[in-house]
């Protein structure tokens, strides 16, 4: 498709280090609590995050955490991500944070228990951590008279222009909502939170923190 590119190819994603720049007191916090912070969405750089054709603005449903594959230096992420160049770059294994989720598929190691949240999955496509996909063509989520939901839908969350393709993103992203707002329509817990997307529900959870092993972390900094 014409307008989309992938810093890698997403068939064939596999990275052993990432990268990611933020300031002194995150990498404290990230240290001495063994946790990883998810933001929401709706609290990105950039206001089109969390778009979607078919169910328009989702941002605050979903949480990322932001890194890069680009092993050089970048300049304008030193600018946007740490406070006026005094912060740290941390390279790490890709897999020193996992999700740990129950028989219903709801994250367990998530310090805040009023957040309910789940892995983004839609077809073949559930990983936790995916490269960014950098397009200025958005396109439907649904199939057919019957309305069903294509792999498109795993798009959503972590489409940015291509005027963000100079940060050569992958990202840690979940989604979720408030329990309190959740849908009281539905079999089980994750369709009463599709009901909840769907219907615009509100959710004021900002962020989420997931639980790591803090022995996993290997990890470097500059």
């Amino acid at each position: 498709m014409s307008g989309i590119s992938y810093y890698l190819n997403k068939e064939t994603f596999e990275m052993k280090r990432i990268y990611h720049y933020t300031t002194l007191e995150s990498i404290k916090c990230i240290l001495s609590n063994a946790t990883l912070r998810l933001n929401a969405l709706s609290g990105m750089d950039d206001l089109l995050e969390g778009g979607s054709i078919d169910f328009g603005d989702m941002a605050k449903y979903y949480y990322v955490s932001s890194w890069t594959c680009d092993d050089k230096e970048n300049i304008p992420l030193w600018y946007m991500y740490t406070n006026e160049l005094r912060g740290v770059r941390i390279e790490a294994d890709e897999t020193f944070v996992t999700l740990d989720e129950d028989e219903k598929s709801i994250i367990k190691n998530i310090t805040d228990t009023t957040l309910i949240a789940y892995r983004v999955s839609c077809g073949k496509d559930n990983s936790f951590l995916v490269p960014v996909i950098y397009t200025d063509e958005y396109e439907s989520c649904i199939d057919g008279y019957r309305g069903y939901i294509n792999d498109r839908y795993n798009n959503v969350g972590r489409n940015k222009p291509t005027d963000w393709e100079f940060q050569k993103g992958v990202r840690f992203r979940i989604y979720g909502i408030n329990k309190k707002y959740l849908a009281s329509f539905g079999d089980n817990n994750f369709i009463k939170f599709s009901n909840s997307i769907i219907n615009k529900k509100p959710n004021d959870i900002k962020y989420a923190d997931i639980k790591f092993k803090i022995n996993n972390l290997q990890m470097l900094i500059s």
